[in-house]
């Protein structure tokens, strides 16, 4: 049973338990990463409490040193009568892989700063995991690897590297969704201000800490956005980018750090990437790939044309820090009132802000909510697309037989503080027909997509009585997208 303590994380707490719980009698490895702040710790420590198992962390300093507070905290656990003294990492995992009567977890966690020291360790490791099967005597070791770095962490098990094929578990853990986040922060009553939180801190679960427990009021995120995110004496106020310098994947942080910010201000496409960067392609190329890998990125492709991507930022955080907080830290600093920032920062906050964090609000809610009625179908596959001369916000898909896809749905999603009405579902309505058209040509009945309508305000009573006539369309308001289908 999922400890009381322990906030949502359901299908992490059941993997890590089918985890050490399988019946298999061999030394098991399993490795569990995910960005800092959301909650690793805390969920292996339960795990460990609830198990009887040993949890240990690794501090950035020397092998030497970190070696001996293994030693230390493994002579406490094993209730050693006398001290025990790792001279070496191959010692060390001699004694942590030794059988063991029942399923135990063994937990080290930020390994990476173990790694760093000494790259012999994955090898190390390798040699005591013996294959199912190959030894004489019973061992219910479940040894767990965690680290914040995800490149490093998924380069454990890539290609030709020692612990290739030998992991039983890989477990991401994710900033929660915004639906969680609603619930965690406790705004999910209140659609319109779990909506604007999320788009300024979004799911990390460690952020309310960060916040000294000052939780905001519904429907007065404004207030607590001027105590908590724009002031200096605020743990949130360089957290956007602390996060990211504190990425040892991120070697060089100009180049990054100015590529999420380019990201941020709404160059979301390569060719924008390219003219705001002027990077030569080669290094673009392993600057997307890195900070993609590093989970501060999300590139969707577009589900209709072919080789066509946007780049979205996956930290809403970084995206408040760049936008709002650096250009006017200076000035925040020296004492200039919030208020005055917040209220210049508008423009900026509505349409670089709110308007992408809905449309990725509308994608997971696609994917993860949506049930098959609204969109006619199941969707695998949603983003932004073109038909024709227009830009579409929202396009779905789902796969078919024989491994093609269907288009289910065009849409819109406006973040607008006015409610939309009719002049979008005409707009909707050309693209659609302009889809069909095209499909024509390839499919011999081609399915008339459904017309999508996000909106952060709401709808005209016009559009609703047009909608209510029409069974091909579908109204989505924040009420919809945090606890409708």
């Amino acid at each position: 049973m999922k400890p009381e303590g322990l906030f949502s994380r359901d299908r992490e707490w059941t993997r890590l338990v089918e985890f050490i719980e399988s019946p298999l009698d061999a030394c098991l490895l399993g490795l569990v990463y995910g960005r800092r702040r959301q909650g690793k710790t805390t969920l292996l420590q339960h795990l460990c409490y609830s198990h009887g198992g040993f949890y240990w962390q690794a501090t950035e300093t020397e092998a030497t040193a970190n070696l001996e507070r293994l030693s230390a905290a493994w002579s406490a656990y094993s209730a050693s009568p006398g001290p025990i003294r790792f001279e070496s990492w191959d010692e060390a995992f001699d004694h942590l892989t030794r059988p063991k009567s029942r399923p135990t977890p063994i937990v080290l966690d930020e390994i990476g700063r173990v790694i760093a020291k000494d790259p012999s360790v994955p090898s190390i490791i390798q040699r005591h995991l013996a294959p199912v099967g190959t030894t004489a005597n019973s061992n219910w070791t479940r040894l767990v690897l965690c680290g914040s770095a995800f490149g490093q962490m998924r380069r454990l098990l890539d290609g030709s590297a020692p612990l290739r094929g030998r992991a039983s578990l890989e477990l991401v853990v994710q900033p929660f969704d915004y639906r969680t986040a609603a619930a965690f922060w406790g705004v999910k009553d209140n659609p319109s201000s779990a909506f604007e939180l999320f788009a300024y801190v979004g799911g990390t679960p460690a952020y309310p800490t960060f916040a000294a427990g000052d939780l905001p009021s519904p429907g007065n995120i404004e207030r607590w956005v001027l105590r908590r995110l724009l002031d200096p004496s605020s743990a949130l106020f360089r957290e956007g980018r602390i996060v990211v310098a504190e990425d040892t994947e991120l070697v060089d942080q100009q180049l990054y750090w100015g590529l999420l910010g380019a990201v941020a201000s709404g160059k979301r496409r390569w060719g924008d990437l390219d003219e705001a960067l002027g990077a030569k392609r080669g290094s673009l190329s392993h600057a997307l790939r890195t900070v993609i890998d590093a989970g501060w990125l999300v590139r969707r492709d577009d589900p209709v044309r072919k080789n066509r991507s946007t780049y979205d930022l996956r930290e809403p955080l970084v995206r408040f820090h760049r936008l709002v907080i650096e250009p006017n830290a200076h000035n925040l600093e020296i004492g200039v009132d919030a208020r005055k920032v917040w209220h210049e920062s508008e423009a900026t906050v509505a349409s670089l802000i709110l308007a992408p964090q809905l449309e990725q609000l509308a994608f997971d809610w696609s994917v993860l909510y949506a049930d098959q009625e609204t969109f006619g179908g199941s969707v695998a596959t949603v983003g932004p697309t073109t038909i024709g001369s227009l830009n579409i916000d929202l396009a779905a898909v789902e796969r078919v037989p024989g491994g093609g896809t269907r288009l289910l749905a065009l849409g819109e999603v406006k973040a607008l503080s006015t409610r939309v009405g009719v002049d979008l579902l005409a707009r909707l309505d050309t693209a659609c027909q302009q889809s069909t058209e095209s499909l024509a040509k390839s499919v011999r009945e081609p399915a008339a997509p459904k017309r999508i309508i996000v909106s952060r305000s709401g709808f005209t009573n016009e559009l609703r009585r047009v909608a209510d006539r029409r069974p091909d369309v579908e109204l989505i308001d924040l009420d919809r997208l945090y606890n409708g289908v």
